[in-house]
């Protein structure tokens, strides 16, 4: 997996992957730091943003022939 983009403080790290997912990471856990992973994409994920007080993630591919593949959101 290579990482695309990273968003966040200290936890969760947030991340798009070429792999068609959305990763969440514990930074501060030495075994198995990846806490969560959302599906959904059908291309690699371009970026990832959190709206104002972070209770909604919105996420985007590099699939542009269709709006809905576009951009995610996603209720954390």
């Amino acid at each position: 997996m290579r990482l695309i983009f990273i968003h966040g403080a200290l936890f969760p790290v947030v991340s798009g992957s070429e792999d068609m997912a959305v990763y969440f990471f514990d930074v501060e856990r030495a075994e198995k730091p990846c806490v969560n992973k959302l599906l959904g994409h059908s291309a690699p994920v371009l970026d990832v943003c959190w709206n104002y007080d972070e209770s909604l993630l919105a996420s985007c591919d590099t699939e542009v022939d269709d709006l809905h593949n576009l951009l995610y959101l996603h209720l954390v």
